[in-house]
């Protein structure tokens, strides 16, 4: 039993717009214990071997490159910026891509840059212009600036394993963006999660399920088709 909701908008490279997303129940996708074992179906595709990649290399950055600052400067304020951000969490944006286009001030400013300061897939913002605490804000802030200063935080990844049993769900309440790359974590309820002591809280992100990288519906289907649970897990400090 899993649920999900989402009432919340996307920013999406490069047009950057506001994208309404409609509220989905996921405990359809979830309705027991299935017969098979691990999915093997090859769904995944070239993009997401390389958002794991990405995300793996942003999650071994040393301490001292855990939080840097960016610079990026646009020709006009409706200039797009080179990413696809995912802002389900409201205080922070989750960078669920990054454009190759070398038009983009972020690419332009990943060229330049040492290898520990380049914006990678996984990587979260802080802060944009001084601007925080609301995704929605700071939204507002990439779009109405040509000059930005935005500070950027890698992942803490890790990996969890529980097992479904009868009669007893997660406890996890899910909400996600359908062209998003993760499941965000709304709230971890009473369930098979809070019970087994498994490291899972609120505000974290499934970024993998049993091997399965890809989008929403995607990692939703490998949690009913899987007994065996192995999520890879993303997490962000607030903390600097």
């Amino acid at each position: 039993e899993i649920h999900g909701a989402l009432a919340m908008f996307c920013c999406c490279a490069p047009d950057e717009e506001e994208m309404p997303i409609q509220i989905i129940p996921v405990e359809k996708y979830m309705p027991g214990l299935s017969r098979g074992g691990r999915s093997s179906s090859p769904r995944n595709g070239e993009l997401w071997a390389a958002q794991a990649v990405s995300v793996a290399a942003s999650s071994s950055a040393a301490p001292g490159d855990a939080r840097f600052t960016v610079h990026l400067r646009k020709p006009h304020e409706e200039s797009a910026c080179g990413w696809m951000l995912d802002p389900t969490d409201r205080s922070v944006l989750y960078v669920c891509e990054v454009s190759e286009d070398p038009s983009t001030p972020l690419e332009a400013y990943n060229r330049e840059a040492d290898e520990s300061r380049r914006v990678r897939p996984g990587d979260y913002l802080l802060s944009v212009n001084g601007v925080s605490g609301s995704a929605e804000l700071m939204q507002s802030a990439l779009k109405s600036s040509v000059n930005l200063e935005v500070v950027v935080a890698r992942p803490k990844v890790f990996s969890v394993s529980f097992t479904k049993k009868e009669n007893i769900g997660t406890g996890l309440d899910v909400r996600y963006a359908p062209n998003g790359r993760s499941l965000y974590i709304e709230s971890v309820r009473d369930g098979l999660v809070k019970r087994a002591g498994v490291d899972v809280v609120e505000r974290d992100r499934v970024l993998s399920v049993c091997g399965v990288w890809g989008g929403p519906s995607v990692l939703l289907e490998a949690f009913k088709d899987n007994v065996e649970i192995d999520l890879v897990v993303s997490r962000v400090s607030l903390e600097g």
